[in-house]
């Protein structure tokens, strides 16, 4: 691939050129949608918000992550142990495998967190 950076792009089929994003275009980043996740909501400004809105459009179970990653953090915050068993139910029945794998895992009993096993 270094040696085709070097080659004139009228010499190279139109799959190799390099295309300029339109801003409506712009991937986002893993990293930030990540971090605004994290971010307590009413912190976000109104841009960041709409990012978030716009990776919540892609698709439904980016929106079902997003949802239950925001409530999971902030029952953690909050420290409302209470609401883990509600919150393991909805994961589960999530369409997003990590999440109900996640779930899964910690379930109250000898294994999952709830059991005050260490």
């Amino acid at each position: 691939m270094a040696l085709l950076r070097q080659v004139p792009d009228d010499l190279l089929p139109p799959a190799f050129f390099r295309q300029e994003k339109q801003a409506s275009e712009e991937a986002f980043s893993v990293r930030r949608i990540i971090w605004l996740v994290l971010s307590r909501p009413e912190k976000l400004t109104d841009e960041q918000s709409q990012e978030l809105a716009q990776v919540c459009a892609l698709s439904a179970p980016v929106a079902t992550a997003f949802t239950l990653s925001q409530d999971f953090v902030k029952m953690l915050r909050d420290k409302q142990v209470q609401g883990l068993p509600s919150w393991l139910q909805r994961a589960q029945a999530s369409t997003v495998r990590e999440l109900r794998q996640f779930a899964q895992g910690r379930k109250p009993g000898p294994r999952g967190c709830g059991s005050g096993a260490q």
